[in-house]
C-alpha cells in the first residue's frame, strides 16, 4: 500500500483539524480538548509513516475554536466562566499546543487569514496575531523545541497562488 505513493510526485495528504464541529467535541472539558489536540502527533506520524515519507503531509486547515457557543456544553461552562484574560490564556496554549503536536507535518496553515466577524479570533489569524495568541510559537513556554512551521508568509503564498 505505502509503496503505491512513490508513483505519487507532487501529491500531499491535506488534513483538517478542527474541534468543535460534534457532538463529540461537544462533550468535553477544556483538558479533554488539549489532551485531543496532543494526540495530533500521533496522527501526523501515522501519515508520514504509512507513506513512508513519499509523499507530504500537511495540515491544510486548523483553528484555535473550542465548541463554547452553548453554554449546555462543559467546554463551554469552563471557557466562559473565566474573564477576557483567561480566554486569552487558554486559547493561547491550545494553539501552542497544537503547533507543537503537528510540528511533524510538512506544512501547517490557520484558517484564514481574516474574517468578517470581529470577535472570532480563533478563525482569524490577523487578530490572532494582533491579541498576542499566536506570539509564543517556539517558545520554550509552551512547550516546543524547534521553531514553529506555523509563518504567516506560508499562509499568504497559499492564497496568492
Amino acid at each position: 500500500f505505502a509503496d503505491g505513493f512513490s508513483m505519487l510526485d507532487g501529491v500531499a495528504i491535506d488534513a483538517h483539524f478542527y474541534q468543535c464541529f460534534s457532538p463529540y467535541y461537544e462533550a468535553m472539558t477544556l483538558q479533554s480538548q488539549v489532551d485531543l489536540a496532543r494526540s495530533r502527533a500521533w496522527e501526523v506520524a501515522h501519515a508520514k509513516k504509512v507513506t513512508k515519507n513519499h509523499v507530504e503531509v500537511w495540515v491544510g486547515e486548523w483553528s484555535m475554536r473550542l465548541p463554547t457557543w452553548d453554554p449546555a456544553w462543559p467546554a463551554a461552562r469552563e471557557f466562559t466562566s473565566t474573564d477576557s484574560v483567561e480566554q486569552n490564556t487558554v486559547l493561547q496554549q491550545y494553539a501552542c499546543i497544537q503547533d507543537s503536536a503537528m510540528g511533524e507535518a510538512d506544512a501547517m496553515f490557520i484558517w484564514t487569514i481574516k474574517v468578517s466577524a470581529h470577535s472570532e479570533a480563533w478563525w482569524d489569524t490577523t487578530q490572532a496575531v494582533s491579541l498576542g495568541l499566536l506570539t509564543n510559537f517556539g517558545a520554550t513556554g509552551c512547550g516546543l523545541s524547534v521553531q514553529s512551521r506555523f509563518d504567516i508568509l506560508d499562509l499568504l503564498i497559499v492564497f496568492v497562488f
